[in-house]
């Protein structure tokens, strides 16, 4: 008639076997804008043009004299980059044997640097010419390549750390902590006062309009609180914050 209460060491197993399980598979938590801010290419971004400086976003100074001074340099570099390799063939074929293999890694190196280069004239010339009426201006869109290899990179890094850690679940806390806490509103508290978490664990149609306002004000009393007394890092979860920002941070601009 009554069902049996689980003893000390049947509740003892289950939390051993829960945390077992949880140290498993870790959720992780990570902070976008840490990770943007530490990411070279976001560093060169400029407030004042709105482009990225040293990309075929950054504007070219002085119009057409200006295009035209790209385009001269291209041709500079293109020339360099066809007599690169009868250049190092002649070094190459001249040095001794120990000195063949370092000959060569420094030819592929500026083989490289010079296509980037030639790669990055080209197409600053393109874009400066994009905007009619203003010759050296570029679009809003060149921007774009930019911000999706910054968006594609932080992707990546967050893949990685999930395969890392063997974790299926990457939390972005970034929402939690705005940089401007005076315009989050005041959370209600007697909503945040009930227990809403059995609905998180049904089906998303049966969820209710009231679990989604708990959601949201649940949100707006994280993003007032002081996280330097606080960590925002979920029960059983791995904070991955800092070494998050570290892989973006060694990332080359491109």
């Amino acid at each position: 008639m009554f069902k049996k209460i689980p003893d000390k060491a049947a509740i003892f197993a289950f939390c051993f076997m829960t945390a077992l399980n949880l140290q498993a598979q870790p959720a992780l938590v990570v902070d976008t804008r840490l990770m943007l801010l530490a990411h070279p290419l976001v560093h060169l971004f400029d407030p004042s043009s709105k482009r990225f400086r040293n990309t075929p976003s950054e504007p070219v100074d002085e119009g057409n004299t200006g295009v035209e001074k790209i385009r001269s340099e291209a041709e500079k570099v293109g020339k360099q980059l066809e007599e690169l390799p009868q250049k190092y063939s002649e070094k190459i074929e001249n040095a001794k044997s120990s000195k063949k293999a370092k000959l060569m890694k420094e030819f592929l190196e500026k083989k490289a640097y010079l296509e980037n280069h030639l790669d990055l004239l080209m197409k600053r010339s393109n874009e400066a010419i994009s905007v009619p009426g203003r010759i050296g201006m570029t679009p809003y869109s060149s921007i774009l390549p930019t911000v999706q290899l910054i968006a594609q990179e932080i992707r990546e890094t967050t893949s990685r750390l999930s395969k890392k850690y063997n974790s299926g679940c990457v939390i972005d806390v970034s929402s939690l902590a705005p940089l401007s806490s005076d315009q989050i509103p005041d959370s209600q508290s007697d909503l945040l006062k009930k227990n809403m978490h059995f609905s998180m664990n049904t089906e998303p149609t049966t969820a209710s309009a009231e679990l989604f306002s708990w959601l949201d004000t649940a949100k707006n009393y994280w993003a007032k609180r002081n996280f330097k007394i606080i960590v925002p890092v979920l029960y059983g979860g791995k904070d991955v914050r800092i070494e998050a920002a570290e892989i973006i941070a060694k990332r080359s601009s491109k």
